[in-house]
């Protein structure tokens, strides 16, 4: 660090925050990597897994299902589609409150994904904002 400019000590939390920010979030996405969530449909014929994106992973149907009409079987799947992506995103929110102490901030309408959130984390830009900052001034 450069000695002796009155804004070294600002310049030096800045760093240090940023630092204990970005090594949080790479403990957080190590631990993404095996969140799923799993869900059933509201008659139990359907299970679904997602992974923590929400994107389908899995998709089994009981026999019992395919005597649904094809509207009923698909709003079946849809559920539990729906309910394995909200459990993974639960899952990723307390991982977030662990690691960092605080709520994972709610993405827009119609919900946005775990990764969108973490982007919109005010404290996490600020200190990634920061860091460049401090990085362009050094150098």
């Amino acid at each position: 660090m450069l000695a002796g400019g009155p804004g070294d000590a600002d310049l030096d939390e800045l760093i240090t925050q940023a630092e204990r920010e970005v090594a949080a979030l790479g403990q957080l996405q190590q631990r993404l990597t095996g969140v799923t969530g799993e869900g059933y449909g509201p008659r139990n014929l359907a299970h679904a897994r997602t992974s923590a994106s929400g994107l389908l992973e899995e998709l089994s149907i009981d026999p019992r299902g395919m005597r649904l009409s094809s509207h009923e079987l698909a709003e079946e799947i849809v559920a539990a589609t729906r309910a394995a992506a909200t459990q993974a995103s639960e899952r990723i929110a307390e991982m977030y409150r662990e690691i960092f102490g605080r709520e994972l901030p709610v993405g827009g309408p119609g919900g946005a994904s775990a990764a969108s959130d973490l982007a919109r984390d005010p404290e996490i830009q600020d200190a990634l904002n920061g860091l460049a900052r401090a990085r362009y001034q050094l150098g």
